[in-house]
């Protein structure tokens, strides 16, 4: 290759992000073809069409599309989207070989599901919801010892590190869990209708302590929420109404920190859920299409504005310090970047306001003093005693 001025082009070496953001997208795109081929054979295929349309808008989906870690959830919707498509047209051709064929196939499925993402082990619900006993059956059991060792082995990998910061106590379940369980409820609830601020590090508990267990007026509201969701299930004679909450329920029930393992809250976790809140809002605005056009207007203008912040590392941490300004794992992060750009400045500036807002927070101690004394360490080995010197006394009141 050359480039315009006639001079040879290296081509970079490593991983090319073109290549991961086009597999992400392609997996994106068949997921919501089999979500819609689904809906469409269960439910009104207007319906259908515009549930999966305000999927493919939604904001909540950018961190698990446009973020190139995030592949497993659309892929985990992929092997689920297959299962129930399969499901139904075992049932409808109940041949031996087509049961035999469908079990093997459900059980193939069921565990690529999972491993994708394993809030897939509730799939059993909706499938017990549509009346697919045998399939239900299969999936929960399969869930229940795929789900444990699954669990047990993240447990494992990071209760050590929880432990180092402080947050031990949140890897077991406890009573007052129910109450984290209803906070979180209800910060996933509306997140996923308005998700105003968007990020990888939100604040909301993020430093798990006693607060987050307080019953206070979040816990308050959350309870409301539930109840008011079981109600309109139970009382609603509406089978959409019923499927849209069922299934967001059921998706999220695993994310609700009952055991906190990763991070607290994050889009992703809600990916899944969100096609229940936009069945729920397609249903209910599919007569008044010009409410819908305009929430689908708002849903791509949120998407449009957060989407850009995933073309380069730097545009990605700066996003986490604009949405979330008192996150000092934020700031943290956005000074590795800076400094992994050269720009050694900026991250000790970032690293300075990490500290400013958690001075508890040990990571920026420690970056700053490993920048001095690297910079201090090339001094000395260049000869220039008075700057290495002077690094070592700039780094020494972060050894702390």
């Amino acid at each position: 290759f050359l480039n315009p001025d006639g001079t040879e082009f290296v081509v970079p070496q490593g991983k090319m992000p073109f290549w991961h953001h086009f597999l992400s997208v392609s997996v994106f795109n068949i997921a919501c073809l089999l979500l819609y081929t689904f809906l469409a054979h269960k439910l009104d295929p207007k319906l259908a069409l515009l549930t999966v349309i305000l999927f493919t808008v939604h904001p909540i989906c950018t961190q698990s599309v446009a973020w190139c870690s995030g592949l497993g959830y659309p892929l985990s919707l992929v092997w689920a989207g297959a299962i129930l498509n399969l499901t139904p047209w075992v049932y409808d051709n109940p041949s031996i070989a087509s049961v035999l064929f469908g079990t093997l196939g459900f059980c193939l499925l069921q565990f690529l599901a999972i491993h994708a993402q394993f809030a897939t082990m509730m799939l059993w619900a909706i499938l017990l919801f549509f009346g697919y006993w045998h399939f239900a059956v299969l999936g929960f059991i399969m869930s229940v010892f795929m789900g444990l060792d699954i669990i047990r082995h993240t447990i494992k990998i990071r209760k050590d590190e929880f432990v180092k910061q402080n947050m031990g106590t949140s890897t077991y379940f406890k009573p007052r869990k129910v109450v984290v369980a209803f906070k979180t409820l209800l910060y996933y609830l509306a997140h996923t209708l308005f998700p105003a601020k968007m990020g990888l590090y939100h604040t909301f508990g993020f430093h798990y302590n006693e607060n987050i267990e307080r019953r206070d007026t979040y816990f308050g509201l959350g309870v409301v929420a539930f109840f008011g969701l079981l109600g309109i299930y139970l009382l609603h004679p509406s089978p959409e109404i019923k499927l849209s909450l069922l299934w967001f329920v059921s998706f999220v029930f695993i994310f609700l920190n009952w055991i906190t393992i990763q991070q607290f809250v994050t889009e992703r976790y809600i990916f899944l859920p969100t096609i229940g809140t936009c069945l729920l809002i397609s249903y209910v605005t599919q007569d008044y299409l010009w409410l819908y056009a305009l929430i689908v207007g708002i849903y791509i203008c949120r998407t449009w504005t957060i989407l850009p912040t995933y073309d380069s590392e730097l545009r990605f941490y700066q996003s986490n310090i604009w949405n979330f300004p008192q996150s000092e794992v934020a700031y943290g992060n956005l000074g590795v970047t800076y400094l992994r750009m050269g720009i050694n400045g900026s991250a000790v500036d970032a690293w300075h306001e990490a500290i400013r807002i958690n001075p508890d927070y040990d990571v920026p101690y420690y970056n700053i003093f490993s920048n001095f004394r690297a910079v201090a360490d090339m001094a000395l080995r260049n000869g220039d005693y008075e700057r290495a010197v002077k690094g070592y006394q700039e780094a020494l009141p972060y050894l702390q």
